[in-house]
Order: structure tokens, then C-alpha cells, then sequence
């Protein structure tokens, strides 16, 4: 299997179902623990909670009720140094280049490939701003 491994716990943000299922299950297969919310707002409320033991945020952009750049905005507010890898199954817009200005970590075009999720994350992780 091609990517690297690592550990940690990496809240996963994704409204759909079977999206959230799989980064769940690729990121486990490469070591780490994983949260998963459907919408914005559980996510910061859940990293309010944990965010000494989240190493890294997947942030998906197009969800219901708050989007990614708005809960983007809000998990820096509450830590700056929050590692956020966005993703979206949409074109990458100027929107997302400004989240990459302002300190997110990385990028992700769905549908994305298990190596690509794994070397995002570990980037995060171990070597992201």
C-alpha cells in the first residue's frame, strides 16, 4: 500500500454518508484515529471539546447549514494553528486558495485516492504550518 503512516486522531467533516465511510476506513488503515461529523456545526463544537487530541481537520467545503470556509474561519478563531485539509468535489475556487493563504494545510479533490488522503493527512500532521 503506497502513502505513509501515522498517528493521531483526524476529525473528519463530510455530510455525505458514504464519503465520511471511506476516509474513515483509509485513514484507520494507515494508523490513525478518526472522528467524523456531518455538518459544520458539530465539528466545532466537537473540536471545542477535543481539540488537544485532533491532530488534523478534513474539511469538506459544500455542506448544509455552515459552510467549510465559515467553520474554516471559526476553528481559527479558536486555534490558529488548526491543521485543515480541504476538500471538495468541486473546482478548486478562489475561495480555497484564499483557505490555503490563511494557513489551511492542504487540498483535496474528490474523489481522491487513498494514498492522496494519507500523504494530505500525514503532511497535516507531522510536517504541515
Amino acid at each position: 500500500m503506497e502513502g505513509r503512516g501515522g498517528s493521531g486522531t483526524i476529525l473528519v467533516v463530510e455530510d455525505e454518508e458514504l464519503v465520511a465511510d471511506l476516509a474513515r476506513d483509509i485513514l484507520q488503515r494507515f494508523g490513525y484515529s478518526v472522528l467524523v461529523v456531518n455538518n459544520g456545526r458539530e465539528a466545532i463544537d466537537l473540536y471545542r471539546q477535543r481539540s488537544r487530541d485532533i491532530a488534523a481537520v478534513v474539511l469538506d467545503m459544500i455542506m448544509p447549514e455552515m459552510d467549510g470556509g465559515e467553520v474554516f474561519q471559526r476553528l481559527r478563531a479558536f486555534n490558529p494553528q488548526v491543521k485543515v485539509i480541504v476538500s471538495t468535489g468541486c473546482e478548486r475556487t478562489p475561495d480555497i486558495d484564499e483557505m490555503l493563504q490563511q494557513g489551511a494545510t492542504g487540498f483535496l479533490q474528490k474523489p481522491f485516492r487513498m494514498a492522496e488522503l494519507a500523504e494530505a493527512v500525514g503532511e497535516a500532521v507531522e510536517g504541515g504550518t
